[in-house]
C-alpha cells in the first residue's frame, strides 16, 4: 500500500514522528495504530484489493484473529479482500458468524486443471509435434490431480529433458501422489554424489525457525558436516531436487509446507543417533547411537533395530554425560554418553504395568548430588537416582508439569503446571517453596528457565515473557535448606496503577546505604521500612531496627559520630533522629528516639548539621531547619534548592546549589552569608529539559568536590560536572565549574565521591571512576571492577561506598560487601573507547 500510495506513506511517517512504537509480534496493536487509525482514516485512500492466499495454512488461533480484524472493515473503506483456502475448516465457518459480506468462487478440480494447463503451456518445453505435445499434456495434467505444486516440480524435472521419448518416460517413472513423488526424489538425492551434502541443507533449512540466508546456510553447513558451500542459488535448488527456493533477499526456503512434513522419507530409518556439537568452537563431537526401547513386548525386540520406538522426550544431563529418554509406555530409558552404554529403565514405584508417561525430565546440574526429576501425565512429581535406577522422593500435584526447570546450583526445580500456576521445590527434597499464579494465566506456558544468577526465572506464554524474582531464591545464611520455611500464599498479581506499593519479592529489599561509622558499622534502609545495623567487613546484619510507624520505604539517611545520631526519612515524609548507645566494645546497639516530625510538602533531602543538634529538610520550595532536642522550627527559607551540603573546609556554612547559582547560607539561621542574587556558577546552565535527563549532585564528607551528573539512557551519553566548594567564601565572585562529557557511557548509578574522584557503576556493569581535579580535560576514565548486570536487572540498583576501601552492593534482602576495589585499575579512553592496560595499582 505504501509503494502505491504518497498518503499511505505520509500517515506512516506521521506515526514515526508521533513517536508510536508498535511490535512485529503484537499483529493487533500493528493493525488498530497502522490501518485503523491511519490508514483507514484517509480521505483520498485509493481502492485496492488484498490477496491472502491459503488461509486455511494458518495456525487454528490466527484464522479467528484474522478474520475478526478483516470484518471490520467499513463498507465505505476501499479495500476489498481476495481469500484462497481449501474448502470446509475454520474460515468458512468464522465468516459466516462475523456476518461478513462475502461472494465464495468455488474453483474445484476442473478450474484447477484449466489454470494448471495454463501453467504448463507457457512452461513446459514445446513440442513441434502438436499432437505429441496435447497427448504429453493430458497425460500430465491427469497425474497432477490438481495438485499445482506437482505440476510446478514436473516442470523442474523435465527442465533438462529434450526428447520426447525421454519426457515420457520420465512422467511413466513420476507416482502421482505426492508422497510417492518426495519418496522419488529422496531416493534420487541419497543415490547422488552430494546426497550427505543435499541431506545436511534440506535439514538446516526444514528445521530452521525462520529462513537462512545463503551465507548463514554456508557456514550451518561448515559447522556441520565441515563442508564449504560454493554452490549458487540455481544450483542449491538442483541438488535438493527442488525442494528448496532461493528468493530475491537470498532467503532459503521450502518449496512447500508438504516439503517438510515428508522430509522424514531423507532420514535412515534403520540408525537412531545422536549428533553433539561444542558451542565453543563448534567442532563435531562423535556420533552416539542410542538404542531406543521397542513398543511392542517382545523380548527380543531390543536386538532388532527395525523394530525401535520413537522416544518422545529426549533431556540430556550435561554435567553427569547422561541422556534419559522418555517413551510412550512411560518407561524412562537412562544412558551413558560417556561410555554408550545404557545404564538402565527406570520405573515408578507402585505401577506393576505400564503407568502414565512423563511429561518432562530434568537432571539436577549438580553431578554429585545424582538426581533426575520426573513429572508424569498424571500429576506425580518423582526424583530418582539416575545410577541406581532408585526413586528418592514423589510429590503429588492437582496439575500436570508440562515444563520443568533447574537453578544452576541445583538448589531450586521449578515447574509449570497445566493450569498455568509455577511451582518452586527444594530440588533435593521436593519440599515446597513457592507457589506463582502469573498475570497471562489465559496463554499456554511455552518456555521456563533461569537466570544466570539464580535470582530470576523467565517464563514465556505465546508473546509474553514474564520475569519473576521470588526472595526464596536467594540462599539462605543457614546451610540447612530443609529449615526453609513451607510453601508460602499464591502471589497475585497486581492491579494497574499501584506501582507504588512494594512487590511482595521487594518487601526486604535494601534501598538506601550510609557510609561506615568509626565503629566499622554502616545503616541500610529498607523497603519494608527497617534499618539494619550490619558490619561493615561482612555485610552481616547485627540488629534490625524499626524506627518508623508502618511500612513505608527508607529514602534518607544520614550519620553523625559526634553524637552517635542516625537521620531516617520514610516515604511518607516522616523525620527520624535516633541515638545509638553502644556499650563497651560492643557493636550492638541500643536505640532511643530523639525526634519524630512529619511537616509539609515532600522531603526530598535530609541533612544533619555538623554538630548533630539539628537536621535540615530540604522541599521543592523551601529549607526548613528543625531542631533536634525538641520539634520546633528554628528558621525557614523560601528558596528552591537543588541540592545542598556542609562546607568542606568551614562546618559552620552550608553550600546550597541552585540552578545556575551558589549560595552560602549560616547553619544556625539559614540567613544568607553570599549576595542575595547568589553567586554565579560558569558554564552551569539549566537543568536539560529533553525527557528521560537525570540530574542528581553528589558530596562525600572528606572530599572538597560537589559533583553533578546529567544522564541520557537514550544516548548512552553522561555529563560530569564539578567544582571545589572549600575555596567558596562569601566575596566569591564565580565559581568555576569544569564539564566533561562521556560520550558511549551511561552511568547506571553514583557509588560516591572520595577525595578527587568520582566512583560510579556503568550501564555493562563495571564500576569505575573520573578525576576530579582536571576534569574537564580528562583523556581517560578507569574501570576498576565488574558486577554482573543480571545481578540488577529490573529494578533500581543501590550501591554504595561505605569506607575508603569497601563498596557495598545491594542485592535484593543479600549484601554483597567489595573490598579492595581500589586495587586494579582498567583505563579507557575517552575518545574511542580503547582499552589500555590492566595492572595492580601501587601502594
Amino acid at each position: 500500500m505504501a509503494e502505491s500510495s504518497f498518503e499511505v506513506r505520509r500517515a506512516i511517517v506521521s506515526m514515526i514522528e508521533d513517536g508510536v512504537g508498535v511490535s512485529h509480534g503484537d499483529y493487533h496493536m500493528l493493525w488498530n495504530k497502522l490501518f485503523v487509525d491511519r490508514i483507514f482514516k484517509l480521505e483520498s485512500l485509493k481502492s485496492q484489493v488484498w490477496v491472502i492466499d491459503a488461509v486455511d495454512e494458518c495456525s487454528s488461533t490466527g484464522v479467528p484473529s484474522l478474520v475478526a480484524m478483516l470484518s471490520k472493515l467499513g463498507r465505505t473503506t476501499p479495500i476489498r479482500v481476495f481469500l484462497t483456502s481449501r474448502p470446509g475448516g475454520q474460515l468458512e465457518r468464522l465468516l459466516v458468524q462475523e456476518r461478513v459480506p462475502l461472494k465464495e468462487l468455488s474453483t474445484g478440480q476442473t478450474g484447477s486443471l484449466a489454470d494448471i494447463e495454463g501453467f504448463l503451456q507457457a512452461k513446459c518445453p514445446q513440442i513441434r509435434d502438436n499432437e505429441s505435445f496435447k497427448a504429453f499434456l493430458t497425460d500430465v495434467l491427469s497425474k497432477s490431480n490438481g495438485i499445482f505444486l506437482w505440476a510446478s516440480l514436473i516442470v523442474s524435472r523435465l527442465e533438462n529433458i529434450y526428447s520426447v521419448e525421454d519426457m515420457q518416460e520420465t512422467l511413466q517413472a513420476i507416482p502421482s501422489e505426492m508422497d510417492g513423488f518426495y519418496s522419488r526424489i529422496a531416493d534420487s538425492i541419497l543415490a547422488s554424489p552430494s546426497s550427505d551434502l543435499a541431506r545436511c541443507i534440506l535439514k538446516w533449512v526444514i528445521c530452521s525457525p525462520r529462513p537462512l540466508t545463503t551465507d548463514e546456510l554456508m557456514e550451518a553447513v561448515k559447522l556441520d558436516i565441515d563442508r564449504t558451500l560454493t554452490a549458487s542459488s540455481g544450483q542449491l535448488e538442483t541438488i535438493t531436487g527442488h525442494l528448496i527456493f532461493v528468493d530475491s533477499h537470498s532467503r532459503v526456503h521450502v518449496t512447500h509446507q508438504t516439503t517438510e512434513r515428508d522430509s522424514i522419507l531423507l532420514s535412515d530409518p534403520k540408525t537412531c543417533t545422536i549428533i553433539t556439537l561444542r558451542a565453543t568452537d563448534g567442532s563435531r563431537e562423535e556420533t552416539a547411537l542410542l538404542q531406543s526401547s521397542p513398543d511392542s513386548d517382545s523380548s527380543d525386540g531390543e536386538e532388532q533395530l527395525g523394530s525401535w520406538g520413537a522416544a518422545e522426550r529426549i533431556r540430556f544431563g550435561v554435567s553427569q554425560k547422561l541422556v534419559a529418554l522418555s517413551y510412550r509406555s512411560s518407561l524412562i530409558a537412562i544412558w551413558d554418553l560417556e561410555a554408550v552404554e545404557k545404564i538402565g529403565n527406570f520405573e515408578r514405584e507402585g505401577y506393576i504395568t505400564p503407568g502414565p508417561p512423563a511429561s518432562d525430565m530434568v537432571f539436577n546440574p549438580i553431578p554429585e548430588l545424582e538426581l533426575l526429576a520426573i513429572s508424569y501425565k498424571d500429576g506425580n512429581l518423582v526424583l530418582c537416582n539416575p545410577w541406581t535406577l532408585e526413586q528418592t522422593a514423589q510429590y503429588r500435584l492437582e496439575c500436570t508439569f508440562v515444563l520443568m526447570a533447574s537453578t544452576s546450583d541445583g538448589r531450586v526445580l521449578a515447574g509449570g503446571a497445566e493450569d498455568g500456576l509455577i511451582h518452586l521445590f527444594l530440588f533435593e527434597t521436593l519440599q515446597p517453596l513457592y507457589r506463582v499464579k502469573p498475570p497471562n494465566d489465559i496463554y499456554q506456558l511455552r518456555g521456563l528457565v533461569f537466570s544466570a544468577d539464580n535470582l530470576r526465572f523467565f517464563e514465556i506464554r505465546e508473546q509474553c515473557c514474564n520475569v519473576w524474582e521470588p526472595l526464596v531464591l536467594v540462599p539462605k545464611d543457614r546451610a540447612d535448606d530443609s529449615s526453609s520455611e513451607p510453601q508460602s500464599e499464591e502471589v497475585a498479581s497486581q492491579e494497574a496503577g499501584s506501582s507504588s506499593s512494594p512487590h511482595a519479592f521487594q518487601w526486604r529489599q535494601a534501598v538506601a546505604i550510609t557510609q561506615a561509622t568509626e565503629r566499622e558499622l554502616f545503616f541500610v534502609g529498607r523497603h519494608d521500612g527497617t534499618i539494619d545495623v550490619c558490619n561493615g567487613h561482612t555485610g552481616d546484619s547485627i540488629k534490625k531496627l524499626r524506627l518508623h510507624r508502618g511500612s513505608a520505604r527508607i529514602k534518607h539517611m544520614g550519620w553523625s559520630d559526634v553524637s552517635n545520631i542516625l537521620l531516617t526519612v520514610d516515604d511518607n515524609n516522616r523525620t527520624v533522629v535516633t541515638h545509638l548507645a553502644f556499650k563497651g566494645q560492643s557493636k550492638e546497639p541500643d536505640a532511643t528516639s530523639v525526634l519524630d516530625y512529619r511537616g509539609p510538602g515532600a522531603v526530598r533531602q535530609a541533612l544533619l548539621s555538623p554538630d548533630a543538634a539539628s537536621v535540615i529538610l530540604r522541599s521543592d520550595s523551601q529549607l526548613r531547619l528543625i531542631s533536634i532536642n525538641g520539634t520546633s522550627t528554628i528558621s525557614e527559607v523560601d528558596m528552591s534548592v537543588s541540592f545542598c551540603t556542609t562546607h568542606p573546609s568551614n562546618p559552620s556554612l552550608l553550600v546550597a546549589v541552585q540552578t545556575e547559582r551558589v549560595h552560602l547560607l549560616d547553619w544556625v539561621t539559614l540567613s544568607k552569608l553570599s549576595p542575595d542574587e547568589g553567586i554565579p556558577v560558569a558554564a552551569l546552565h539549566a537543568s536539560p529539559s529533553q525527557s528521560g535527563m537525570k540530574v542528581n549532585w553528589y558530596s562525600r564528607s572528606g572530599s572538597p568536590y560537589l559533583v553533578r551528573t546529567v544522564g541520557s539512557p537514550e544516548f548512552q551519553t553522561t555529563s560530569f560536572a564539578a567544582f571545589d566548594a572549600s575555596k567558596l567564601v562569601a566575596d566569591t565572585k564565580e565559581v568555576d565549574l569544569q564539564v566533561r562529557v562521556l560520550h558511549k557511557v551511561h552511568v547506571r548509578a553514583v557509588v560516591g565521591v572520595l577525595k578527587s574522584s568520582l566512583y560510579f557503576l556503568d550501564a555493562t556493569g563495571w564500576v569505575c571512576s573520573v578525576g576530579l581535579k582536571n576534569l574537564r580535560l580528562a583523556a581517560h576514565y578507569t574501570r576498576h571492577f565488574f558486577i554482573p548486570p543480571t545481578w540488577y536487572m529490573g529494578g533500581d540498583v543501590v550501591i554504595g561506598m561505605v569506607s575508603k576501601t569497601a563498596v557495598v552492593f545491594a542485592r535484593g534482602e543479600r549484601l554483597i560487601v567489595f573490598h579492595g576495589f581500589l586495587e586494579f585499575e582498567e583505563k579507557v579512553l575517552l575518545g574511542d573507547g580503547a582499552a589500555l592496560t590492566l595492572q595492580p595499582k601501587d601502594g
